[in-house]
C-alpha cells in the first residue's frame, strides 16, 4: 500500500500485477527448491487450530529432509500474516535464532 499526502492509502500494485504475484505464490512448490538451498532456513507457519490441521501444516512445511538446518516455528491460529499480526513474537523468534546461531 502507498500512503498518499492526504494520509489515505491506495494499492501500490495494479490489480493485474497483484494477481500475478498471488498466482505465482500459489503455484510455487518450495520442496523443489530445498535441494538447491545451501543456507539455513527458518520456517514460520500459522496453525490451523485443530490438531489434525497443525500436523498437516507441519508436514506441509517441514523441510528437514531437504535442508540441513530448518527449524519450524508455529504461530497461533488465524495469524496467517505473521509479520502483521505477531510482529513482536516474530522479531523475538528471529533474535533468538540469531543468538542461537541458527544462521552461522
Amino acid at each position: 500500500m502507498e500512503i498518499l499526502p492526504d494520509h489515505t492509502v491506495c494499492p501500490w500494485l495494479s490489480l493485474d500485477h497483484h494477481l500475478e504475484i498471488l498466482r505465482a505464490t500459489w503455484e510455487q512448490r518450495p520442496q523443489q527448491l530445498y535441494l538447491r538451498t545451501l543456507e539455513p532456513v527458518l520456517i514460520c507457519a500459522a496453525e490451523e487450530g485443530e490438531l489434525q490441521g497443525l500436523e498437516r501444516k507441519r508436514r506441509a512445511v517441514a523441510a528437514e529432509e531437504g535442508l540441513p538446518r530448518c527449524p519450524v516455528a508455529s504461530f497461533p491460529p488465524r495469524d496467517h500474516d505473521i509479520p502483521v499480526h505477531r510482529p513482536r513474537e516474530l522479531a523475538d523468534l528471529l533474535l533468538k535464532s540469531v543468538r542461537e546461531e541458527v544462521w552461522s
